[in-house]
């Protein structure tokens, strides 16, 4: 068996595999991104997992599943971690170099979330070296696509996959995550009819009819602060994120394109959701017989909320325990509402700081993901039956 390497050296190797999310975008031939990253992985786990599987989600996009066997009879639990991460326009700092500077590792994916992907595997790789067989079965999982849209994790969800319960790796500075918001995204498209704009009543004017739109979008979340100021993860809200339309200053624009993102909460639902942005789109568009418009949900991640009765949740009683930290929520979402949603008990928890997540200096400091690592090996051998 090879000797396990150390935080530093496995944390640099994955920072300078790049695997940021390609998006919308055709895969060809010159792209590896996350292929070649589920390649690295295999390479380091092959020797030490009883079994590792590669399974393609979509074309040059595979998740990968690897199996440390435990001893019989005794539970079974996963490390999950997304291989995909933003992309590095902006950034001010060499985004593949994995430079270290005062005990910071830098580069894109450094927190998010290839430092706590480092401490997972580092953890199983050095158990594996020390016990062969573990006192329970642990999967490591890395799925793709995390970053916008979550196909990785939907079809691990919707494969038949089944444990006791995942931890999802994401930068909560050593917080056990049980709770967070959903994600709906949409894109809206309103059509008018262009002219001439010294003619404005020959046109239909679209960008007008988005802004009225836009201002409903601030009622309706003054609306959501008002209901729901009590809830533990704060009310919904609505972001219009990016707006396009319109081709030159003196034409009646036909044509805006919107994408909405929507942070909702697990009683809300997302079907009350849809209709309020459809009532207020045809609010925008009313009076006009030349406006219309089409609404199409593009994207969909579920909440969390960590059943208190399921296995998972004792799992984050003893990671809580043994990192001193009590239990945490958050705004943002994760892959664990997939896993939660299909009936496997997930929670959320990693090193790092999710206000370095996306940034344009992306870092994570090392001692952390070596305490990170020293708390799941513990924890990895005190799951037995």
């Amino acid at each position: 068996m090879k000797e396990v390497p150390t935080i530093e050296e496995l944390l640099a190797r994955l920072v300078r595999c790049p695997s940021v999310n390609p998006g919308a975008k055709e895969i060809t031939e010159d792209y590896e991104g996350e292929a070649a990253m589920v390649d690295l992985l295999r390479e380091l786990l092959e020797a030490s997992a009883d079994h590792v599987e590669v399974v393609e989600v979509v074309p040059g996009r595979p998740n990968l599943i690897a199996r440390f066997d435990g001893a019989a009879g005794s539970p079974c639990y996963a490390l999950e971690a997304h291989t995909d991460t933003v992309g590095i326009e902006g950034m001010t700092i060499v985004p593949f170099a994995a430079a270290v500077r005062d005990g910071r590792l830098y580069g894109r994916g450094a927190c998010d979330t290839k430092g706590p992907m480092a401490a997972m595997l580092h953890a199983l790789l050095r158990a594996k070296q020390e016990w062969g067989t573990l006192p329970a079965t642990w999967y490591f999982i890395a799925s793709c696509d995390e970053e916008l849209g979550g196909s990785g994790a939907r079809a691990l969800a919707q494969s038949g996959f089944s444990c006791d319960g995942i931890i999802v790796a994401e930068p909560t500075e050593l917080k056990v995550l049980i709770a967070h918001k959903g994600v709906v995204r949409f894109q809206l498209i309103i059509n008018g009819k262009a002219a001439h704009s010294a003619y404005p009543d020959r046109g239909s004017h679209s960008i007008h009819a988005a802004g009225s739109f836009i201002q409903g979008v601030e009622k309706l979340n003054a609306s959501y602060r008002e209901q729901w100021s009590d809830h533990l993860l704060g009310p919904p809200s609505v972001s219009v994120g990016t707006i396009r339309g319109g081709d030159h200053v003196n034409r009646i624009p036909d044509r805006v394109e919107m994408e909405i993102d929507c942070r909702i909460l697990a009683e809300q639902g997302a079907d009350d959701l849809v209709e309020a942005l459809l009532e207020l789109a045809d609010e925008a568009t009313a009076g006009d017989a030349g406006l219309s418009y089409t609404l199409n949900a593009t994207q969909k991640y579920p909440g969390l909320a960590t059943s208190s009765d399921s296995a998972a949740y004792g799992l984050a009683d003893s990671l809580a325990e043994l990192a001193g930290h009590g239990y945490d929520h958050a705004s943002y979402t994760t892959n664990a509402g997939f896993y939660c949603e299909a009936g496997i008990p997930a929670f959320v928890w990693g090193p790092g700081s999710i206000r370095q997540a996306h940034t344009a200096d992306e870092w994570v400091d090392l001692r952390e993901v070596e305490q990170a690592s020293e708390l799941l090996f513990q924890l990895i051998g005190a799951t037995h039956a």
